[in-house]
C-alpha cells in the first residue's frame, strides 16, 4: 500500500493529467532536484503536511521554483493531513506576477497558458487580417509579446503564409 504522501502525489498527478516523478534528480539518482510531477504547463511540488506553517508553505513555493523545468510554471500543492479534500495551490506573489501578469516571461518563453485559446485565436485573426491588408511581409507584432505570440503559433503549427 502507498504511503499517504505518495497516494496524495498520485491524486494530484491525475488532476494535472500526468504521473508522479518520484524522488529522482537530474542525474537519475535519488534525492532533490526534480519536481514531484510535471505536465506541459506546470511543474508541481506536492506537500502533505501534518501542521502546515507559513514557513513550510514558503519553502514549498521556493522548492517548486528551484525544481521547475524551463517553460513550466512552478506551483506548490499543499494539503493538511486529515483536512478532507481541502487542498491549496500556491505561489509566491512575484512568481505569480511573472507568469500571469507581465505578459511574457523574463526569458521570453511561452506565456500562453491553458484557457488562453480565445486569446491565441484573436491573435491569429489579427495577424491574418494584417496579412490581408498589408501583405504577408508587413505583419507587425508588438515587440513586448512577439516572442510569446510566435511560440504559441509555432506550438499550434499555425500557417501564416499563403
Amino acid at each position: 500500500m502507498d504511503k499517504s504522501w505518495k497516494a496524495f502525489e498520485r491524486r494530484i498527478a491525475s488532476l494535472f493529467g500526468t504521473t508522479r516523478n518520484g524522488c529522482v534528480t537530474g542525474d537519475g539518482t535519488a534525492g532533490k532536484g526534480s519536481a514531484d510531477l510535471e505536465n506541459e504547463y506546470f511543474s508541481v511540488e506536492c506537500k502533505l503536511l501534518g501542521r502546515p506553517s507559513w514557513s513550510s508553505m514558503v519553502e514549498a513555493c521556493l522548492q517548486s521554483e528551484r525544481n521547475a523545468s524551463r517553460h513550466r510554471e512552478p506551483v506548490a500543492v499543499i494539503k493538511k493531513k486529515g483536512a478532507g479534500q481541502e487542498t491549496l495551490v500556491i505561489q509566491r506573489i512575484n512568481t505569480f506576477a511573472d507568469w500571469r501578469l507581465s505578459g511574457v516571461e523574463a526569458d521570453d518563453g511561452v506565456c500562453f497558458m491553458p484557457g488562453d485559446n480565445d486569446r491565441v485565436e484573436s491573435v491569429i485573426a489579427m495577424l491574418r487580417e494584417q496579412q490581408t491588408t498589408q501583405g504577408a511581409g508587413r505583419v507587425e507584432i508588438d515587440p513586448v509579446q512577439g516572442g510569446a505570440i510566435l511560440n504559441a503559433l509555432l506550438l499550434r503549427n499555425v500557417p501564416l503564409g499563403d
